[in-house]
């Protein structure tokens, strides 16, 4: 099933191959069908993109949702992220919040760095701007670029931490770095 998934990636990523969304989508279906769910959730942002298939949120979030009860916690994190804007489900943030968790004590940084913005705005949970701080300090030593852009803008504006310019400098390089444009602006 592995091999379906490289498969697709190269056809969704034109890597050596010609660009061909609709086979991407059929090889990850292929993989998530042999229980492989990393198939399942790249079929589900493709049905959340509407990329190669059509746009089906409600499609998309029983995908994570298999890909997240097969503990595959990149399924988790995205269905956290249709339960927390009510895409595709009924919104339901509190449910967000418990799938984030799971996908942070995972070790799954999107899942950390998607919760400490939760703890950041309050929403599902009572505001805490030091547990945000430490939720998106814990993403960025995972390698999560954003992450470390949040808690760079964090150090820079003095929110929740003392404000510290040359720290926050240093996160914004480290997301550059890792990928994040916003930072490269930033830093």
């Amino acid at each position: 099933m592995q091999g379906c998934i490289s498969l697709g990636e190269m056809y969704q990523d034109s890597v050596g191959v010609a660009p061909d969304l609709a086979r991407a989508a059929g090889l990850y279906r292929q993989a998530c069908e042999g229980d492989a769910m990393q198939g399942c959730t790249e079929l589900g942002v493709m049905h959340q993109q509407g990329e190669g298939v059509t746009q089906d949120l409600a499609r998309a979030a029983v995908l994570y949702q298999q890909a997240c009860e097969g503990e595959f916690m990149e399924g988790c994190s995205h269905l956290g992220g249709l339960y927390s804007t009510g895409a595709g489900v009924a919104q339901d943030v509190v449910r967000a919040v418990d799938l984030y968790q799971q996908a942070c004590d995972s070790a799954y940084a999107e899942g950390c760095s998607n919760l400490g913005a939760l703890y950041a705005t309050g929403a599902g949970v009572t505001q805490d701007i030091a547990r945000a701080a430490e939720l998106y300090q814990q993403s960025c030593n995972q390698q999560y670029a954003e992450g470390c852009f949040r808690i760079g803008d964090l150090y820079a504006n003095g929110t929740g931490v003392n404000r510290d310019l040359g720290r926050a400098a240093r996160l914004f390089r480290r997301a550059c770095r890792l990928g994040y444009e916003d930072a490269c602006r930033r830093e």
